[in-house]
């Protein structure tokens, strides 16, 4: 039998900085997905973007935190698209994050 322990992390400097860095990869990844779509009308694949953004641009993330970051913005393209076919008036993830 597996126990979970949540540890509540109060505010830092240190986590605001990393979840700051987070959210502006998360919004480079996302304008550069749309700008691609928009100028190419190519859909990159997720290897693609993982490859295209390894890490944050001040290398603050670990490389799998900055993966995480673009899989999470590749989930929410995937969610949408499967929203669309029963609900045409959904829209896709535009919106740019500061904070993530």
């Amino acid at each position: 039998m597996y126990f979970v322990r949540k540890l509540k992390l109060g505010v830092s400097d240190q986590l605001q900085l990393l979840s700051r860095a987070a959210g502006k990869l998360y919004s480079k990844t996302l304008v550069s997905f749309w700008r691609v779509v928009r100028k190419k009308g190519l859909w990159l694949k997720p290897a693609t973007l993982m490859r295209w953004f390894p890490s944050d641009p001040e290398n603050r993330l670990h490389a799998h935190s900055a993966d995480a970051v673009v899989q999470s913005f590749l989930a929410s393209l995937k969610s949408w698209r499967e929203r669309r076919k029963t609900d045409p008036n959904a829209r896709p993830p535009r919106r740019r994050r500061y904070y993530y």
